[in-house]
């Protein structure tokens, strides 16, 4: 279906009626349709759309919203086989998410998180924030993200050690870390914000933690 939409693109194009032809996933398929059979021009449209998703890409907002609910209520009241059951999805669901340690006082070249990937490596951080900044990364590169999806694949082998912000032992991120061996730290909560493009630092996917060496 992409290779039908992309032949379609390619016809606008031709015809002056759109810019890209990737521009054409910034339409909806009426709108493909109606440049197609009507020639009307959606280059104004593409641009606009394109803007208010950089838009949203730099402006994410918070991750939550009001006060933090706390911990989970007690599953004592449950019949045994609903306390099972729920334990055991408790668990995976922790395992998948992560929980950072809270900060130690006084503690500025070290930002700590949970293991993800066995192993230690000493490297040059590099912050990427999202799939368009791939262009930063360097071969041995420390790569320190929010998170990764499967999209992100791609830059393992290139990586010496990650670090997230979010993420545990059975979230995308570990999985594919351990695939390809690099050590990793994650769910540090604020490695992005505190390390930048740069340093070097020290992660020890054993500890979950990175060691800032040099700003």
């Amino acid at each position: 279906m992409r290779w039908a939409v992309l032949e379609v693109a390619r016809r606008l194009v031709e015809r002056g009626l759109l810019a890209r032809p990737d521009h054409v996933f910034f339409l909806e398929p009426q709108e493909v349709r109606q440049a197609l059979l009507d020639a009307a021009d959606v280059r104004e449209l593409t641009t606009r759309r394109r803007g208010e998703h950089r838009w949203a890409l730099e402006n994410p907002g918070p991750g939550t919203y009001g006060e933090r609910p706390g911990p989970p209520p007690p599953m004592d009241q449950l019949p045994s086989e609903v306390r099972e059951t729920m334990g055991a999805f408790q668990w995976t669901m922790q395992q998948m998410n992560g929980s950072a340690p809270a900060p130690r006082d006084g503690d500025a070249h070290r930002v700590s998180g949970v293991p993800g990937g066995a192993g230690r490596y000493t490297g040059i951080a590099r912050v990427v924030l999202s799939e368009a900044e791939f262009d930063k990364i360097r071969s041995g590169d420390v790569l320190v993200c929010p998170i990764t999806s499967p999209v992100w694949s791609v830059v393992f082998p290139s990586i010496g050690a990650l670090v997230t912000d979010t993420g545990g032992a059975l979230s995308h991120e570990a999985i594919i870390a351990r695939e390809y061996g690099v050590p990793a730290a994650l769910a540090t909560e604020n490695g992005t914000r505190v390390l930048a493009d740069g340093m070097l630092v020290t992660v020890d996917g054993i500890a979950g933690t990175v060691e800032i060496m040099e700003r």
